[in-house]
């Protein structure tokens, strides 16, 4: 049976050479200690920006509902 739920260890193919390439710039750029620390920063920063995107489209429809 499969499942929509997303494990804590997932494989991960990178099928987009472009993606590939800038993602190793990045990592080459920082410090981190493993593949794996530099993939959940940018996943952490993506789901971030996500709840920060999602709170100021809330805040502008509070300003548009007001007018």
């Amino acid at each position: 049976m499969k499942s929509d739920k997303i494990k804590c260890e997932n494989m991960l193919r990178i099928h987009d050479l472009k993606l590939l390439d800038k993602l190793q710039e990045i990592y080459q750029k920082n410090r981190y200690r493993s593949i794996n620390e530099f993939l959940n920063a940018c996943l952490k920063q993506f789901a971030d920006k996500e709840d920060e995107i999602l709170e100021g489209i809330d805040e502008i429809k509070d300003v548009v509902n007001a007018i």
